[in-house]
């Protein structure tokens, strides 16, 4: 028999609401930083503005040591799995509050979080050799360095940025994963080529793969890629457009088929995605740093099938599930949103990725009142974006469902004027929770593309156009 005992910052008191409270009373970057001492449970990543130009950026909170991890060595218990209850694993205090990620008045001029490792502490690819666990998994980085090209260029060209401009940054959606991994599916189909015509030191094994004229025309498609995550989908699409759409679309249904092949036969698929972020990127980048990297094979051994008797190279893998993959685009037994299959056609025209990256908000009464309306968008919402874009639009690595998974609740842009404080905001439906109400769902046209509605705070304007109003009274 097994017993478990649970600890967390949340089961013991702590002092949130003072946190609250005296943000609402702060002055300065030092009131801000003092405020989130008090902040115990729950981390967030606070950003401080004012109006005097000073920036700051806290995620202050309650973060255990356990006492294994003091030790020198490797860490044989990993701080998400449940611990050994023999006392080896116990809490021995708090992660210092100037050890935690804060930042003042950088000198770049600007701060940006996504969700990223503030300290870098588990780029190496090892959560466990750092001075302190601050956490994991993160985002790979990859929206951090697209913030921050996005910002220094704006810096660049003279760094008065608008409420547009930030607005622009909140729509990006350029594919920094198929920056990434496109230019190896490239290499490989290059490889198969040269191993038809039967070049000295070409891998004959590729030469197959070089005879599919489908293999040559999303080489194509991929080779146009602006990188752009386009939808396509929606009636006034460019052609641009439309072509990004098609390559975004044979590009991520080849990473889930690459993972599968890397990852499946080694462990069950619904572990897939939790070898789907750094894990494979260093796995095409930097393959030298992993444990299973095969000096005579010059790559990581994963790339190899270890269900079949042939020894089978990196390139044959990715070449494999781009395969894989177009079968799936184009495979007429299964295609269209609900049946989590691709688009039932081999004309590449067709596959624009809005077609299967679709967005429903769904309600909890009936599909009926979903958001968008059925009647409008039987699939949902054609949505540009994939996975790690500034514009969060993830849609996963483990399963042919590509429909939007989960994205920003939120758009608020504000600009601190001594003047008067102006802000645009705009939230996925509408202000009214009640599908009979006229607010229901009129946000989510603004929300779909990007666009905000003026956030009004002071009495005199929001009075006179306000449709109700409530006294409260002590």
């Amino acid at each position: 028999k097994a017993a478990l005992s649970w600890r967390g910052t949340g089961f013991e008191s702590s002092t949130d609401f003072r946190t609250l409270y005296d943000f609402i009373r702060m002055t300065s970057p030092d009131d801000f930083l003092a405020a989130l001492e008090h902040f115990g449970v729950g981390a967030q990543n606070w950003v401080y503005g004012d109006v005097n130009g000073h920036l700051a950026y806290g995620t202050f909170a309650r973060l255990p040591i356990r006492q294994h991890l003091e030790n020198e060595g490797p860490v044989e218990f990993p701080v998400f799995l449940p611990m050994p209850g023999d006392g080896c694993c116990e809490w021995v205090g708090d992660v210092p509050l100037e050890q935690m990620p804060h930042a003042v008045d950088p000198e770049k001029g600007y701060l940006f979080a996504c969700n990223g490792d503030a300290f870098g502490y588990t780029l190496d690819g090892d959560p466990f050799n750092a001075p302190t666990s601050q956490g994991s998994p993160f985002d790979l980085g990859y929206r951090a360095a697209r913030a921050e090209e996005l910002l220094q260029a704006g810096v660049e060209e003279g760094g008065q940025m608008t409420v547009a401009d930030m607005q622009k940054f909140q729509a990006d959606h350029r594919s920094p994963l198929g920056a990434a991994l496109t230019p190896h599916i490239l290499d490989a189909v290059t490889a198969a080529e040269a191993a038809m015509q039967g070049e000295p030191g070409s891998d004959a094994a590729l030469a197959g793969f070089a005879d599919d004229q489908r293999v040559l025309d999303a080489r194509d498609r991929l080779l146009g890629w602006s990188f752009q995550a386009a939808s396509g989908a929606l009636p006034d699409a460019t052609d641009e457009e439309k072509a990004d759409a098609v390559a975004t679309s044979i590009f991520n249904v080849w990473v889930v088929y690459v993972t599968q092949r890397i990852v499946g036969p080694r462990m069950e698929a619904d572990y897939a995605l939790q070898f789907a972020g750094r894990f494979r990127v260093n796995l095409f980048g930097q393959p030298s740093g992993l444990a299973t990297y095969d000096e005579q094979m010059g790559d990581s051994l994963l790339w190899d099938n270890p269900d079949t008797l042939e020894i089978e190279s990196r390139n044959f893998t990715i070449l494999a599930a781009l395969v894989d993959a177009l079968d799936f685009l184009e495979n007429p037994d299964q295609a269209g949103v609900e049946a989590e299959g691709g688009f039932g056609t081999s004309n590449m025209d067709e596959w624009l990725w809005g077609k299967l990256h679709t967005l429903t908000l769904k309600s909890v009464v009936d599909a009926t009142f979903n958001i968008p309306s059925p009647a409008d968008f039987p699939d949902g919402y054609p949505r540009w974006g994939d996975n790690f874009n500034l514009d969060a639009s993830n849609v996963g690595f483990d399963d042919t469902k590509f429909t939007f998974k989960d994205g920003p609740a939120i758009r608020n842009v504000y600009t601190l004027d001594p003047a008067g404080q102006l802000a645009e905001t705009v939230i996925p439906g509408g202000q009214d929770g009640s599908f009979l109400g006229d607010h229901y769902s009129d946000q989510f046209d603004l929300w779909s593309v990007n666009e905000t509605h003026p956030l009004v705070g002071d009495v005199e304007t929001l009075v006179p156009v306000a449709e109700s109003c409530y006294r409260l009274e002590p």
